[in-house]
């Protein structure tokens, strides 16, 4: 109990400094985890339409490959039938 109330307001003082920058830390950790998290949802949000962008790209080319062989081949075969005909 030798403390004087200049040393005790002190130590309080001392401890509510450090609470604060501890709690300051914390929030700051949290900012930043949520700042974080949001970039990678973002991130994963672009690379999703990225992705379905070229797929359907990609489809749209299959198809239309596919249209024109049928097409060649329908073609090929309208004209060995006109062909024969004669």
């Amino acid at each position: 109990m030798g403390r004087t109330v200049d040393q005790f307001r002190q130590d309080v003082t001392d401890e509510l400094k450090k609470l604060t920058e501890e709690a300051r830390k914390e929030e700051l950790r949290a900012y930043e985890k949520e700042l974080g998290d949001q970039a990678l949802t973002h991130a994963l949000i672009k690379f999703k339409a990225d992705t379905d962008g070229e797929l359907k790209k990609i489809v749209a080319k299959r198809r239309a490959d596919e249209l024109a062989l049928h097409e060649t081949v329908a073609g090929a075969k309208a004209l060995a039938a006109a062909k024969k005909r004669r």
